[in-house]
């Protein structure tokens, strides 16, 4: 539920997004607000950038500045409210303990706002390295 603010207050989420050890600042990761579920990610090869879809109709998007910092406006209210945390395909869905209306709250808990570790945390995608001296092959994309 989202909360009717006078006085051209906000309800806000602020934090930083970590990898997955939650010691480096990421930039450019998606943070959302899913207002259903997520849809699961497609495995396999693909060619993409790290500009994954954002599932589960967000109800409040932003991406991480330089430093790792969003901030979401206009959140829902409550407790538990769910937020995912994504670049590509790692994805990770964690809950806010608590979110007062028409306020500011800071997630300064580096365990609710970084990557996963491993696949019961979230999506991890599969990846090979390649090496070559003589064949581009770390360049060959299959669709």
């Amino acid at each position: 539920m989202q909360a009717n603010c006078t006085g051209g207050a906000h309800t806000t989420i602020t934090g930083t997004v970590f990898d997955p050890a939650g010691k480096v600042p990421l930039y450019n990761a998606v943070v959302y607000i899913p207002s259903r579920d997520l849809d699961p990610i497609a495995e396999g090869v693909s060619c993409g950038k790290c500009d994954g879809n954002a599932s589960g109709g967000p109800v409040a998007a932003a991406l991480t500045d330089s430093s790792g910092n969003f901030t979401l406006t206009d959140t829902p209210v409550g407790e538990n409210i769910p937020l995912v945390i994504q670049i590509g395909k790692w994805r990770r869905l964690t809950k806010i303990p608590k979110v007062t209306a028409c306020a500011e709250t800071a997630i300064t808990d580096r365990e609710i706002t970084r990557l996963p570790r491993n696949q019961s945390e979230g999506h991890l995608p599969q990846m090979a390295v390649t090496t070559g001296h003589s064949d581009a092959v770390e360049c060959y994309c299959a669709r």
